[in-house]
């Protein structure tokens, strides 16, 4: 059993964010189909992502984060 969740490991990376000198985001993959909690307490996080997404999505994710290495315009997500 882990020591914490990653509900739990979202309360204690938002205590460290404000230390950090650069901006972080977080994808969060689950199965949950309706997570119970509410992501505005966590500015961080850019996305929730169902484990049933489609290989689109992830086709498009791909490529925004590669495009985030170049500089390049980055398409939207539609999270």
């Amino acid at each position: 059993m882990p020591a914490l969740d990653g509900w739990d490991f979202l309360d204690l990376f938002k205590m460290i964010t404000k230390n950090l000198t650069k901006k972080i985001e977080v994808y969060i993959i689950s199965s949950s189909v309706e997570p119970e909690i509410d992501f505005s307490l966590y500015p961080f996080v850019k996305c929730f992502i169902s484990k049933s997404s489609t290989l689109q999505f992830f086709k498009m994710l791909n490529l925004e984060l590669a495009e985030r290495k170049t500089n390049r315009l980055s398409i939207t997500l539609k999270c």
